[in-house]
């Protein structure tokens, strides 16, 4: 838990002990967000109501979602105002920003919290799979690049975008997976779309990856349908102009190029253009590409502002727990189940949009040689 939201119970103590009177229903929304278990109520079951708050209290910040299952499992046991005065900025439905709502399946999908003390574990591979006909070979250290853009501030009156709270963690997790399956890292931080176009026709040059197995772009921004902003509010085409210029990478064929993208898909205002107009997808051409969005078309992208993303998030738990002997393909079926045990403030599931043209299998052997 962040010491932010730490503090937030420590300060907020005897008033919460005070005032929670359904402390049972609270328990039994946090189990079924998977944040106790069936020990923890039969530990706490013959103790006095304010005696479960206390251990409640202790408890939660061992959780690294602790507080915002908290906030919401005051809302769902009828606590609402005890969670708006701990949490004032879950009054708000700021957009992109809405804290969606874990449906009851999310227990049985839950995964262990890959954070021991603040430090991502991946489990290591105990073998080794590929390179074969059918595998891609993984092997090299480092496995690759990966590339993360990270727009958060925006500048600039047409549109005006908001700050992009929580996305520095959804960034440092990105980080600390990756350098954790052996790739090496570059972060770029609130670049202008021109800026952006850029850093990626200067990575895209051959002599980046003629060492490397693989290639790894991750952007997380503001979007719209087929584009992202750059932090001084103009537009980046996904296709044309971060796509397309790996794939004309002659030292990247024949490679694994995935492609994370963390934005809204809504539909342009119409007095917005793209950079360009995008040239559909001809599949011959990319091959061994995997494209992964936050969004369907049309839908919004949602955020914790105190936790990161919830695709982001969930990808990092599920690649660090599984992708010692799971490839990705089955670790992405594993976060589209996870993503999409959340729902929208309008109560739709969320879910998550992938294309891929891999032509083998994709392991990452973390660990290994």
């Amino acid at each position: 838990m962040d010491k932010k939201d730490e503090d937030r119970l420590r300060t907020n103590r005897v008033f919460l002990v005070k005032s929670i009177k359904h402390i049972d229903d609270v328990v039994d929304h946090l189990n079924g967000q998977g944040i106790v278990n069936a020990s923890y109520m039969d530990r706490t079951k013959n103790l006095t109501r304010d005696a479960k708050v206390r251990e409640l209290l202790d408890f939660l910040p061992c959780k690294k979602l602790g507080f915002k299952a908290f906030i919401v499992a005051l809302k769902e046991s009828d606590h609402l105002d005890i969670a708006e005065k701990l949490a004032p900025e879950s009054k708000e439905n700021k957009e992109g920003e809405s804290t969606p709502q874990p449906s009851p399946s999310k227990a049985s999908n839950e995964l262990p919290d890959p954070y021991v003390n603040e430090n991502l574990v991946i489990k290591p591979a105990t073998k080794m799979y590929g390179p074969s006909d059918d595998i891609y070979s993984m092997k090299k250290k480092p496995r690759g690049l990966v590339l993360i853009f990270n727009n958060d501030e925006f500048t600039g009156t047409t549109p005006v975008l908001s700050k992009r709270e929580g996305s520095t963690i959804d960034s440092n997790a990105l980080q600390d997976l990756f350098v954790g399956l052996h790739f090496k890292h570059q972060v770029k931080n609130n670049q202008s779309a021109s800026d952006m176009k850029k850093h990626i026709k200067y990575h895209a040059k051959e002599e980046f990856h003629k060492d490397f197995e693989c290639l790894v772009v991750a952007v997380l921004s503001h979007g719209v349908e087929g584009s992202v902003y750059g932090a001084d509010g103009q537009l980046v085409n996904i296709k044309d102009e971060i796509i397309d210029p790996f794939l004309k990478c002659e030292s990247l064929k024949g490679k694994p190029k995935l492609f994370f993208i963390q934005a809204c898909r809504d539909k342009m205002n119409p007095d917005e253009t793209s950079s360009t107009d995008s040239t559909p997808i001809e599949p011959q051409n990319y091959a061994d590409v995997l494209i992964v969005k936050s969004a369907v078309s049309g839908t919004k992208a949602y955020r914790d502002v105190n936790h990161g993303s919830f695709f982001i998030q969930q990808l990092v738990k599920v690649f660090a727990a599984l992708a010692h002997e799971k490839h990705i393909s089955e670790l992405l079926t594993k976060v589209t189940a996870l993503v999409n045990d959340f729902k929208a403030p309008d109560g739709v599931a969320l879910l998550i949009a992938q294309e891929t043209f891999l032509k083998k299998s994709l392991y990452f052997n973390p660990g290994l040689p």
